[in-house]
């Protein structure tokens, strides 16, 4: 295995991160870096590169997620859209699939279904994130039949205690069990799939980085740790506590912020069968166009994608959540598109953010003694 300490700090997206492999290249590495290459003027590429939301629900409500106050109702998506999706992108170049956005891919049953669907459709890397919950090897065994490649478990902190503060969720020790069940099932099968671990790290979990690489490392291909962020400023409140001293990011100066690359080089698929800007866009205000009503080819390069590109560009993305992304502010925003969507209602999402600050201030307290 790699040894941590030669590990370089990389700045890469929002955070500072160290990725660590057992293996000689670091897949985890090369993409995450591949993520911040662009930039194209007029008509652009079809990426190669998709995230598919099967549903925006999530079994666990991570401190520094914003799901937990996402206002959008969960649902799940049409199977007839996403067929047209999977059609549509392989003709325009799509190469690679991956099963997550704002929610967790394994709530929905059908998920072997819809990596089927890819795999035949001749999609060449198919990957989810997981918490890793409901990643039991018999269910993740028939995933990788249909044709999954790699599948990346989202474990953020390495004790019982913490864990279950951070994720909201006892689960630790069941997600562990079925990290090394999986990690058995690789030795002893002549099966080619990758198993990927992360570790968002916040102040009051940064003394478990040491840990981590113990009890999860030995277990994966590879795994990355990083810095917790503000969420495109939807989490700014939870992030002025939980900020981590060693891996968070300062944000960009006023006007000093590249372009965000996920405008050039990945299309997001919503649970409604809407194409957003960006992954974790929560409440839906980057939408730029709605696959039941165009073609994946037009909506690619339509008016309202191709403004914010040159928004980004020009630097004049003040009033969208992008400004408040890259800024770390919380200023009034406009969605760059209208969707007339079912919400939760409002006591739902105010339990979610009183659950949230209750474990944060409990996470401050066990920290401090």
């Amino acid at each position: 295995m790699m040894d941590p300490k030669k590990n370089k700090k990389i700045f890469s997206g929002f955070s500072y991160k160290y990725f660590f492999s057992n293996k000689k290249e670091n897949l985890l590495q090369e993409r995450s870096l591949k993520q911040e290459e662009k930039l194209a003027t007029g008509n652009v590429v079809f990426p190669s590169n998709a995230l598919v939301e099967l549903t925006a629900g999530c079994n666990h409500s991570c401190v520094f997620c914003a799901n937990p106050r996402m206002k959008i109702q969960g649902k799940k998506l049409d199977i007839d859209i996403y067929k047209k999706f999977v059609s549509e992108g392989k003709e325009l170049g799509l190469k690679e699939i991956g099963f997550y956005m704002r929610g967790e891919p394994l709530l929905d049953k059908r998920l072997r279904t819809f990596i089927e669907i890819a795999s035949k459709a001749g999609i060449k890397y198919i990957y989810i994130t997981t918490n890793g919950a409901r990643a039991n090897i018999a269910k993740v065994k028939e995933l990788i039949d249909a044709g999954l490649s790699s599948i990346k478990f989202s474990i953020n902190a390495a004790s019982r205690d913490a864990y279950r503060l951070v994720h909201g969720k006892d689960d630790f020790d069941k997600v562990i069990k079925n990290l090394k069940d999986l990690h058995e099932y690789k030795n002893k099968s002549d099966k080619e799939f990758k198993i990927m671990a992360s570790f968002v790290v916040t102040k009051f979990t940064e003394d478990e980085i040491d840990e981590f690489k113990r009890v999860v490392i030995p277990y994966v291909d590879d795994a990355k740790i990083l810095g917790v962020h503000g969420q495109m400023g939807q989490s700014l409140e939870e992030l002025t506590i939980l900020e981590s001293t060693k891996l968070t990011a300062p944000f960009d100066k006023i006007d000093k912020a590249k372009p965000c690359p996920m405008l050039w080089n990945r299309i997001h698929l919503t649970q409604d069968g809407l194409l957003s800007l960006c992954c974790v866009d929560y409440d839906n205000n980057l939408i730029y166009a709605d696959l039941r009503e165009t073609t994946l080819k037009e909506a690619w390069n339509n008016k309202i994608i191709n403004n914010m590109r040159e928004r980004h560009t020009n630097g004049n993305i003040k009033g969208t959540l992008c400004y408040n992304c890259l800024y770390g502010k919380k200023e009034p925003l406009e969605p760059i598109m209208n969707c007339d969507l079912k919400l939760k209602p409002e006591k739902i999402v105010k339990r979610g953010e009183k659950s949230v600050l209750d474990r944060v201030l409990e996470l401050r307290d066990r920290h401090e003694g």
